[in-house]
């Protein structure tokens, strides 16, 4: 496990530098990295998926991310979202996620790496989902921006797509 996470720390740092990009700081949008925020909820479709809760709400969803933009619409990053509350915790998703922003204030994302359903801490998972940016805002003096993010994502192991998650989690976003 130790050596995927470097492997993937190491490919998004040489993504960036192949594709630095000089940046003006006219847009509100993040332009180098960012850091996403959240806690939101989410519906298992299939009570076989592994969480304690059983089918249905899944409790609390905890949303950690960061990304770094490779080009003025596309970012790549690392984004983790854990399901559940007390005893019953389980890691819905943790991987690479590729952003596409269609317009500048939304955008769809794909991602690709491990969950905890069925019970196996590393099962490979993909992530489809769509995001809005609203209420972005860049500061002036330190150029630090800021804003709030509204995410849908469908979460499911690789070798079964029906039996997922959606994940509605709302984030805060800051970055340079």
């Amino acid at each position: 496990m130790k050596k995927t996470v470097f492997v993937l720390i190491a490919a998004l740092l040489l993504g960036a530098a192949a594709f630095a990009q000089e940046s003006n700081f006219s847009s509100p949008r993040p332009q180098f990295l960012a850091f996403d925020l959240g806690a939101g909820f989410g519906y298992s479709l299939s009570d076989a998926s592994g969480y304690a809760i059983g089918t249905g709400q899944l409790g609390g969803v905890v949303n950690f991310g960061f990304k770094i933009a490779v080009l003025d619409n596309f970012g790549v990053g690392f984004d983790s979202l854990i399901a559940g509350s007390g005893s019953a915790v389980a890691p819905l998703f943790a991987g690479i996620r590729l952003a596409y922003n269609i317009i500048p204030q939304a955008g769809a994302a794909i991602g690709f790496g491990v969950t905890g359903f069925g019970g196996s801490p590393s099962a490979p998972a993909l992530s489809l989902g769509i995001y809005g940016d609203l209420f972005q805002r860049r500061s002036v003096l330190t150029g630090i921006t800021t804003g709030f993010r509204l995410r849908l994502d469908y979460i499911a192991p690789a070798g079964d797509i029906a039996r997922g998650a959606f994940v509605f989690a709302p984030a805060f976003s800051f970055g340079l």
